[in-house]
């Protein structure tokens, strides 16, 4: 009904919403992670994939429901003061191991699962501290916004093989670590953009040719709460 078309109807909204909302929201990320890290830690293993589809599904419900974004900006002043205080709790975990043993290799120890919590804390909360600081100050909406909006998902499926392909190429290269990993970082991001902007065109040519609409932009370009 009229809730549904507010965009507030999911339950995760309705969680989101309540007093300890963002922590309720985090259990199950860190209760997942305790479980899965210890076992597979290693990167883009089962571990890393559920954190990350974490958030992917909390970013997504973030704009079905905008109950999820209004809780992040009434609690950013409270995360802005969080983030400097978790990774102090940092120190008594490196004090029991070795931080990168215990990042390679946490196991079901209290050392192992102590790091394994913080280090997805310190993900949450600086997730939190970056979606609050944009939603407040970076308000502005130029005139590209909308086209960006429609190129978010494209750029995301894209990215990754084309940096595959930029990097076979510079790998083999004589030149420096960095030097490297900035022409990869640059040359990638532009190919990127660049087979956007051409997939937009052919797009927009085919729709005035058939004389249909181009698809509707997967992420909608809303004004913040």
């Amino acid at each position: 009904g009229a809730r549904r078309a507010a965009g507030s109807d999911l339950r995760i909204g309705t969680i989101a919403d309540g007093p300890w909302g963002l922590i309720l929201l985090f259990v199950p990320i860190v209760a997942a992670q305790l479980i899965l890290r210890p076992l597979v830690p290693d990167y883009r293993d089962w571990a890393d994939f559920v954190l990350w589809l974490s958030y992917f599904v909390i970013g997504i419900a973030a704009m079905a429901d905008r109950r999820v974004l209004s809780a992040i900006l009434r609690r950013r002043r409270v995360t802005l003061w969080l983030l400097p205080i978790v990774p102090i709790a940092y120190l008594p975990v490196v004090l029991f191991g070795s931080p990168l043993g215990l990042e390679h290799a946490p196991g079901f120890t209290p050392a192992g699962l102590a790091y394994v919590a913080w280090r997805t804390a310190l993900g949450w909360v600086m997730a939190l501290v970056l979606v609050g600081v944009a939603a407040t100050y970076f308000t502005a909406r130029p005139r590209f916004l909308g086209w960006a909006s429609e190129m978010v998902l494209p750029f995301y499926v894209l990215h990754h093989p084309v940096t595959v392909v930029v990097a076979a190429v510079v790998v083999g290269l004589s030149a420096g670590l960095w030097v490297k990993f900035g022409m990869i970082l640059l040359l990638a991001g532009i190919t990127t953009v660049a087979i956007c902007v051409g997939l937009d065109m052919a797009a927009t040519a085919l729709s005035r040719r058939f004389r249909r609409s181009k698809p509707a932009s997967v992420i909608p370009a809303e004004a913040p709460p």
